[in-house]
């Protein structure tokens, strides 16, 4: 008998399923759409799903321009079907909405940690008070204990001197009490001695006592990871960027990791697997949470690959290029997490394997690679390929590229070129550390001017300034 899915919330017949946690779980649209609502922090990847409880859903022929959904639901344009420069979204409204909400939360955090600062200042100042107060009044009395000391001490060293001229000895007196025993006892050529106090300060008990009264700890910020999924075998090399901490773990999977595979990091720890070769080129695709070792599969891509270019750019995963069985490819898709369903865009100029992209000012930039010896800027919005005419330093090389700023950095061998993305017809050349190809199997990403990426089995980084190539850590 076959299995009906059922929402998690209503119990009526299931059609879409979230993974959005660790244990996916099933929804009917209206419920997904407010758990979609209810938890805006996670990224929701949904999978439609077939439900024999429902009719068979139709094809969506009238899907919109924009890959969203189809033209009467979409979220993002407001556009006719006709109109084919629609653009992704309907205005940059929506993205400045989500700008402005993810200010706000990151600003009342940042309000709520002053507030919490000024609490903790002000109680050390109480504890300061408290303990200032508390060591005057030692102190207070410890001198009062002196006092009467030093006053008992000058009254025996008086009553020793009167016995100098007195016709008696007065044995009320101390020191004339013990005048007369010692002319009174028996020579003993004893020595004599009169310790009327003794002191003793451990200051480091104190101190340690102060030291340890409160304990203080900054805490640091989330620190950035990269993990590599290393191929014929199960495993994942993650690498802490802000400690250098690396950490190798097995990840669930039912087969191994392919070579030639590609992957992009989607949200912190969630990765976006696809393609490869082993027996044969793969369009495989995974959702990996190497934190939680745990996989789940994604619909497949329209075509197989392995050496592609692959970026996450706006909640869509775009992959372009790379190799199979008929050879290099220039096709393009992208995957789109709101139908779940892969689309297939306009081509590349040239096609290319063994290269990388990157995104800088609403563009997506690819470079070289093998095959090819141009560079091409793609426009999500326009959908449109258009060459950038400045020849690369090798033709057909492996090839890197990322983003700082407002330039792209092209690496090919021993020479990186800067390309101010403003004015294209100009760059800067400079040379690099040559160590082969270029090519890496997640897009490069800056972090306070240093590049990140894999290169030849390694997690590697790049410093822009001081164009100074650093081994991280081995990933064999």
């Amino acid at each position: 008998m076959e299995t009906v899915p059922v929402c998690s919330l209503c119990k009526q017949a299931g059609t879409t399923i979230c993974y959005c946690k660790k244990a996916p779980s099933v929804f009917c649209l209206s419920c997904y759409n407010q758990h979609k609502n209810q938890d805006s922090q996670s990224l929701h990847m949904a999978n439609y799903i077939e439900n024999p409880n429902l009719p068979k859903r139709v094809p969506e022929y009238d899907m919109c321009f924009c890959g969203s959904s189809t033209q009467g639901s979409c979220k993002f344009c407001r556009f006719s079907v006709g109109d084919k420069r629609r653009r992704l979204h309907d205005s940059q409204s929506v993205v400045q909405d989500q700008i402005n909400e993810m200010s706000n939360k990151i600003s009342d955090e940042m309000t709520r940690n002053l507030t919490k600062i000024e609490q903790f200042k002000k109680i050390l100042i109480e504890i300061r008070q408290k303990i200032n107060s508390q060591l005057e009044c030692v102190l207070q009395k410890i001198s009062a204990k002196i006092v009467d000391l030093e006053q008992m001490i000058q009254d025996i060293a008086n009553d020793a001197e009167t016995a100098r001229t007195a016709d008696y000895l007065d044995e009320s007196k101390y020191a004339q009490r013990l005048i007369k025993d010692y002319i009174n006892s028996p020579r003993m050529n004893t020595s004599f001695q009169l310790e009327l106090f003794d002191y003793q300060i451990n200051l480091d008990i104190v101190l340690e006592s102060i030291n340890n009264f409160c304990h203080f700890e900054k805490r640091s910020l989330p620190s950035p990871s990269l993990s590599y999924f290393k191929p014929k075998s199960n495993i994942c090399v993650t690498c802490s960027l802000g400690r250098n901490e690396t950490l190798k773990s097995e990840i669930n999977c039912a087969e191994n990791f392919k070579a030639g595979a590609a992957w992009c990091t989607i949200a912190e720890q969630k990765y976006f697997y696809c393609g490869g070769e082993g027996k044969g080129f793969s369009n495989q695709v995974l959702l990996i949470l190497p934190n939680e070792s745990s996989v789940f599969t994604m619909p497949s891509m329209n075509a197989s690959r392995s050496y592609h270019a692959i970026l996450y750019y706006e909640k869509s995963v775009y992959v372009f290029g790379g190799t199979s069985s008929v050879g290099r490819l220039k096709s393009v898709e992208k995957y789109d997490f709101e139908r779940s369903q892969w689309l297939y865009l306009p081509s590349m100029l040239q096609s290319r394997s063994h290269f990388t992209a990157t995104s800088c000012n609403k563009f997506i930039y690819i470079a070289g690679g093998c095959g090819s010896s141009t560079i091409e800027k793609f426009n999500p919005i326009e959908q449109l390929f258009t060459k950038i005419p400045i020849n690369l330093p090798f033709p057909s090389y492996w090839t890197l590229t990322a983003s700082s700023g407002n330039s792209i950095l092209i690496f090919q061998g021993n020479i990186c070129m800067s390309i101010d993305t403003r004015t294209p017809n100009q760059y800067l050349k400079f040379n690099v550390e040559n160590t082969g190809g270029w090519w890496s199997e997640i897009p490069a990403f800056a972090i306070n001017n240093t590049l990140y990426f894999f290169k030849k089995n390694t997690i590697a980084c790049l410093d822009i300034e001081g164009k100074v190539l650093t081994t991280i850590a081995s990933v064999l």
